[in-house]
């Protein structure tokens, strides 16, 4: 993993989500039963992947950012961080974004954020949240297992 040590809250760098993504957060882990036992890492991953699916980077001021951090990087699996840096490559079509996990992560960040708001439109609109989001999962499922 690249690191980037000069900058010292690197040393363990948190992942941060906004206030009101959770809020939404909290509201699915209580309302559907499928997601109660999700971790925050896992539930970031996935808004992460249905942002960067869907094309939905949202851009998102430091001042909405939740007051604790979500999750610690340190958390993720050598896989997980190779979703982060693939993203993050992808997204500045340069290589040499790795060598800055400050903004490897910011971008993950902004790429959940849309996901987040994917999710929060499933959630709002008419019908069962819980049977949404459970579909919307298993789609996603058979689509990576064809």
């Amino acid at each position: 993993m690249p690191e980037d040590n000069k900058d010292p809250e690197l040393k363990d760098p948190q992942i941060s989500i906004t206030k009101d993504m959770r809020q939404l957060y909290d509201q699915v882990r209580e309302s559907v039963p499928q997601f109660k036992n999700v971790e925050n890492k896992e539930f970031f991953m996935f808004a992460l992947m249905l942002g960067y699916h869907n094309g939905l980077r949202v851009p998102i001021k430091p001042q909405y950012f939740h007051a604790n951090g979500f999750f610690r990087e340190k958390n993720f699996t050598d896989q997980e961080r190779a979703i982060f840096y693939a993203i993050a490559i992808e997204a500045e079509k340069n290589i040499e974004v790795i060598s800055n996990m400050k903004q490897v992560i910011k971008i993950a960040q902004e790429y959940a954020q849309g996901g987040y708001a994917h999710i929060k439109k499933i959630v709002f609109d008419h019908g069962s949240m819980e049977n949404k989001l459970s579909d919307l999962l298993l789609g996603y499922l058979e689509k990576s297992s064809a």
